[in-house]
């Protein structure tokens, strides 16, 4: 994994503002998950949805805490922004 894969550079404004939101609270949250992270497009959701590829914590129990975290930020984003980011490793 690359960080900034994708080029997030190249994306709407209105997107990059709700990744930045997005990759804010991850790194509250996972640290670690910044130092390599990828942004892929989701087409199959339809235009604005991407998954946010990160190393995956050793710890089962953190990963759970960290997935359900992050759901939480992305169904804010996506309600107040119609923009759809999802976990994944």
């Amino acid at each position: 994994m690359a960080r900034r894969a994708n080029h997030p550079d190249r994306l709407p404004q209105e997107t990059r503002n709700a990744l930045a939101e997005y990759l804010a609270e991850l790194e509250k949250v996972y640290p670690e998950g910044m130092k390599k992270y990828q942004i892929v497009p989701w087409p199959e959701y339809g235009e604005g949805s991407y998954l946010v590829k990160i190393p995956p914590p050793d710890d089962e129990e953190k990963w759970m805490e960290l997935s359900e975290r992050m759901a939480e930020v992305g169904t804010r984003i996506l309600i107040e922004n119609d923009q759809l980011f999802i976990l994944a490793v």
